[in-house]
């Protein structure tokens, strides 16, 4: 048995092997074996929906890139044992009132740097606070990984949970490398958000001020 280490989730691999006996004998390489490095079995074998969304999830779903971009029409609500997967580059298009809500349910979004994710509003010339933005409130599991909330009213909203968000960032413009920075209040919350930055949306995003980054 061994392991393979420093490959992205959701990137396929290619991989040929060798055999070693107890003698020391080497064998020629194997055929080449496709793979799929997963941060948790079976993610493939969920539902994909797309390239619309919205109403409640009380399911396990994937969204995947390539079904993508997505246009959320109306709320997407993930209740208690409904999970949402979210794959690196996937784009979440919202209509205008509508965003995403974890109320007890859970959502992990595998975002990179090179791969992000993003939740933008479905015109490409919506002014700030043209979607509602994400709701974290009393997720089981939550992980925000390379997510860019742009032009949302209230980029983030954490409540009674303790998400992982990393290298993710709620912004009122995609084209400014420095947002205005907004109040951050606690919500009750603990939350591990380093090194995060979450600033500029229209109104104030609820995350503990201990864990966050300001841009000024």
């Amino acid at each position: 048995t061994g392991m393979v280490s420093n490959l992205n989730n959701f990137e396929p691999v290619f991989m040929r092997v060798k055999a070693v006996d107890k003698a020391g004998n080497i064998s020629g390489f194997s055929a080449k074996v496709k793979s799929v490095p997963l941060p948790e079995p079976g993610l493939l074998e969920l539902p994909a929906p797309g390239p619309n969304l919205g109403g409640e999830v009380k399911e396990k779903i994937l969204l995947r890139a390539s079904r993508g971009p997505f246009l959320v029409q109306s709320d997407l609500t993930v209740l208690p044992g409904g999970s949402i997967y979210i794959e690196p580059g996937a784009i979440l298009r919202f209509a205008s009132r509508t965003g995403l809500k974890v109320l007890g349910g859970d959502m992990l979004a595998f975002g990179r740097a090179d791969a992000p994710i993003r939740f933008v509003p479905s015109s490409n010339t919506a002014a700030p606070g043209a979607f509602s933005g994400l709701v974290l409130d009393g997720a089981k599991r939550a992980l925000l990984n390379g997510v860019r909330i742009e032009r949302a009213e209230t980029g983030l909203t954490v409540k009674d949970c303790a998400p992982e968000i990393s290298e993710s960032m709620a912004a009122t413009r995609r084209d400014s490398p420095s947002w205005p920075s907004t109040t951050l209040r606690n919500s009750g919350t603990s939350s591990g958000a380093d090194p995060s930055v979450i600033s500029g949306s229209r109104r104030a995003s609820v995350i503990p001020v201990r864990y966050a980054q300001e841009i000024h």
